[in-house]
């Protein structure tokens, strides 16, 4: 038996999202994912891949940077578009040393 409030993890191409609280964007918006939730965040660190992004800012309300290439460009970008962005210490394994940390 389910909770009301239990976390449900939809696949980002799902075109059936239902409603939710928090709609969290990885690296690419799903724009049905946007009219689903009152409050849209991107975390990303792809600018380079920037084209799917750059059309939905308008519904986002927090950039999440994984990257400081990302932070610059959307910090250019928030004169266009109210949303808050933040700089996360994002983390991954180290390639030079084996994968370990």
């Amino acid at each position: 038996m389910t909770d009301k409030h239990d976390i449900k993890a939809y696949d980002y191409r799902h075109t059936s999202i239902r409603d939710c609280d928090i709609c969290f964007h990885l690296d690419y918006i799903n724009p049905i994912g946007l009219h689903k939730s009152p409050l849209n965040i991107l975390i990303t660190g792809l600018v380079q891949h920037i084209d799917n992004i750059q059309n939905y800012l308008h519904r986002v309300d927090y950039v999440f940077c994984k990257t400081r290439d990302a932070e610059n460009y959307f910090s250019r970008l928030k004169s266009q578009f109210q949303y808050k962005l933040k700089y996360l210490g994002w983390a991954s394994f180290d390639r030079l040393n084996n994968g370990e940390f």
